[in-house]
C-alpha cells in the first residue's frame, strides 16, 4: 500500500516537475557522453598501437619460417617502426590530445537536435537565419544524403588536426553548444598548463571575414601576440594553408524550422594558433575587431 501511495503522489506531482527532471537527466547524459567521448580518444592510440604489432608480427613469424633466425632483427627493427608511426600524425596521435574544457563560455545552440524522436530547433543561429542539422535530424525531415553534421560529436582526425570534440549532442535538448559574439567583442580561453605543439580554436564566422587578434598567455607572464583573419563560413581555404582547415567542411544549412536554405559549401574552420612549444601556455585572449557574428565551437590541444 505504502509503495502504491508513492506511486500515486508521483503521478500527482510529476507534471509540475517533469520539464525540471528530464532537464537534469538530458545535462547529466551529456556530461556522461563527453566522458565517454574523452576516454575513446585515450584508447585510440592504444588499440592502433597494438593492431599494427600484431599485423607485423603475423608478416614477421611467416618470414622467420621462410627465411630464418636472421629476420629476426627485421622484426625488432618493425616493432619500432610501427611504434613510431602510431606516435606521428594527427590521425594516431589521440593520447596526446586534449580536449580543452570550455562549457562555461557557451551560450547559444546553433544545432537542431533529433531528442526523444523530436526535433529541437536551434536557438541562435551560426548566422541570426540558418543553422546546423545533425545527421539523425535531417534525415528525420526526409532528406536521403544529407550534407549534416555528424551525429557523433568527436570529429575523426585527419593530416591537418586531432581528433575534436564538438558540444552538440542529440540526447541534449538543453545545454548551449557554442559561443556567440555578435560585432566587436572578446573571451578567453583557459587552458590545461602545459607546452603545446598546437592549439586549434573551432570557429564559423558569418555576415563576412572576421579580424581577430589574440593573445598567447604563458606561465612566465609573457603574452604573445598575434593577429589572423577567419574565414566566411560559406569560403573555403586553400588546402595548403599553413593557420586554417576544416573541422566539418561542404554543409548545408537550415532555417530553426528544419526548412533547407542552402544545400552545401558551408564550414566550420579550424584555427591553428601555433603556440610557442617552449613556453607553458596557460590561456588565450581572443578578440573579434570586425563587425560579424563569430562562433567558437571547440579547442582542441596537442601536447609535444
Amino acid at each position: 500500500m505504502t509503495q502504491l501511495r508513492y506511486i500515486k503522489v508521483l503521478l500527482l506531482i510529476y507534471p509540475f516537475i517533469g520539464d525540471r527532471v528530464e532537464a537534469k537527466l538530458f545535462q547529466t547524459h551529456a556530461k556522461i557522453e563527453k566522458m565517454r567521448n574523452d576516454f575513446i580518444c585515450a584508447k585510440i592510440n592504444l588499440h592502433a598501437m597494438i593492431i599494427c604489432v600484431v599485423i607485423h608480427a603475423g608478416i614477421n613469424r611467416y618470414l622467420y619460417k621462410m627465411l630464418g633466425k636472421s629476420n629476426l632483427k627485421w622484426f625488432a627493427a618493425g616493432i619500432l617502426a610501427c611504434g613510431l608511426l602510431v606516435n606521428s600524425g594527427y590521425i594516431t596521435q589521440d593520447s596526446k590530445v586534449v580536449q580543452i574544457k570550455i562549457g562555461e563560455l557557451l551560450n547559444a545552440r546553433p544545432v537542431t537536435t533529433l531528442t526523444k524522436y523530436k526535433l529541437v530547433h536551434w536557438g541562435k543561429g551560426v548566422d541570426h537565419e540558418n543553422g546546423y542539422l545533425t545527421t539523425s535530424a535531417a534525415k528525420f525531415i526526409g532528406e536521403k544524403n544529407p550534407k549534416a553534421l555528424p551525429d557523433n560529436p568527436l570529429i575523426p582526425a585527419t593530416d591537418k588536426h586531432p581528433a575534436i570534440l564538438l558540444h552538440y549532442d542529440n540526447k541534449d535538448a538543453y545545454s548551449n553548444q557554442t559561443m556567440a559574439l555578435a560585432d566587436t567583442n572578446e573571451f578567453t580561453i583557459k587552458v590545461p598548463k602545459n607546452k603545446y605543439k598546437d592549439l586549434f580554436i573551432c570557429l564559423t564566422s558569418a555576415y563576412g571575414k572576421s579580424k581577430l587578434e589574440y593573445d598567447l598567455i604563458y606561465s612566465d607572464g609573457s603574452i604573445e601576440e598575434k593577429n589572423i583573419t577567419v574565414p566566411d563560413w560559406a569560403n573555403d581555404v586553400p588546402q595548403n594553408d599553413p593557420d586554417f582547415s576544416y573541422v566539418v567542411h561542404d554543409l548545408a544549412k537550415w532555417s530553426n524550422t528544419a526548412k533547407q536554405t542552402e544545400p552545401n559549401h558551408h564550414n566550420i574552420h579550424a584555427l591553428n594558433i601555433h603556440p610557442d612549444a617552449t613556453r607553458t601556455l596557460t590561456a588565450v585572449k581572443v578578440k573579434n575587431n570586425s563587425k560579424t557574428y563569430l562562433l567558437l565551437w571547440a579547442a582542441t590541444g596537442v601536447l609535444i
